[in-house]
């Protein structure tokens, strides 16, 4: 198992940094051009001067400091270090997935929701989002999960004040944060038969805090108003592809991915914690709205598929004891698997 573990991990991160590699962002020349001027200028710009249609139209970079940094690293030659960071936040959260992987059916999940986010690898400021997302989902779901231990929500007030300042996207950890507080606490008042108001009064202040923290960027609370008028304009829909709804670009391996999530969530529903199975839906719904949402949906629901698959392995243990699987059924079996991980691999040509 580990070495399979290995290979599949290997295979994503390789597979990551050729992406990042060979194909270019088409805003990348955009950040770059940005970031330039703000180091020659020693601003942040307020208002679009590349745009020729748009004359004097106000504008929030909410990128701002990573255009910055990625001028900078262009100017002093060491460019090939973007393109590693860039693909270590890719590949983070499916190198601790890999690790926790228990058989062949966890890491092949693994691998196939790593070729689910494929079209959003590369040198691109989102990629640092999916990375900030992953890390506070993780330890939002070991507080009110595993161990109320304070220490994993106590650097989230830093944590969302740099990570307004990189991208837009710690609008979503601010929702999955207070997703994760309101389904335990109802799960807990459901359970307990009363309201934990004393229990949630830290998670709670760490969460306002947190937002509070996401004001200090050089727009303030604009840098909000732009994020909600993006998010709601009929125009970003229409326009730019990754924020149309999912159906309009489905491909096989995100297709066998929402399948394994929904027929898991189907069949094990009573068996998942409110906390997992509402953060794993939630975000499941926001990636049909908008395409872009769906490197997020990925980073939240593998501890959903991996419980589920652990069970699923436990009924088919006992459904073997009843009535085991003949040699010529096994083989079988084995077969379509194989053929269907080539089949997936083969697809993307890595």
């Amino acid at each position: 198992m580990l070495a399979i573990k290995i290979f599949i991990g290997v295979l994503i991160l390789a597979g990551f940094g050729y992406i990042s590699v060979i194909l270019i962002d088409p805003d990348l020349g955009w950040h770059v051009r940005v970031g330039q001027d703000s180091i020659a200028t020693g601003t942040i710009p307020h208002v679009d001067r590349y745009t020729h249609t748009m004359p004097g139209f106000e504008w929030v970079d909410h990128e701002w400091l990573v255009d910055a940094w990625m001028w900078w690293m262009h100017a002093h030659q060491v460019w090939w270090a973007v393109i590693i960071v860039f693909t270590l936040c890719a590949f983070i959260p499916f190198f601790v997935w890999i690790n926790r992987a228990q058989g062949l059916g966890q890491a092949l999940a693994v691998l196939l929701g790593a070729a689910s986010v494929i079209p959003f690898i590369g040198v691109r400021p989102q990629m640092l989002s999916f990375l900030l997302f992953f890390i506070t989902f993780e330890l939002s779901r070991r507080y009110f999960l595993e161990e109320e231990n304070k220490a994993y929500l106590v650097g989230f007030p830093l944590l969302f004040f740099v990570w307004a300042n990189l991208h837009a996207g710690f609008i979503a950890g601010l929702v999955l944060f207070g997703l994760c507080i309101a389904a335990g606490f109802l799960s807990t008042a459901l359970h307990n038969k009363k309201l934990p108001i004393v229990e949630y009064v830290f998670p709670l202040f760490v969460f306002l805090l947190s937002a509070a923290s996401t004001f200090l960027n050089p727009y303030g609370w604009k840098l909000h108003a732009e994020i909600v008028r993006v998010f709601f304009s009929p125009e970003t829909t229409k326009y730019i592809m990754e924020w149309q709804p999912l159906p309009s670009d489905l491909d096989p391996a995100l297709l066998v991915f929402l399948g394994v999530v929904l027929v898991l969530a189907l069949r094990f529903y009573k068996k998942y914690s409110p906390l997992v199975l509402c953060v794993t839906l939630f975000f499941l719904v926001l990636a049909f709205k908008s395409a872009r949402n769906l490197p997020l949906f990925v980073a939240a629901s593998y501890p959903l598929i991996f419980s589920g698959i652990t069970w699923l392995k436990h009924e088919v243990a006992l459904a073997q004891q009843q009535k085991p699987f003949g040699e010529r059924t096994a083989r079988a079996l084995l077969g379509i698997a194989i053929l269907f991980f080539i089949t997936v691999i083969g697809f993307f040509g890595f």
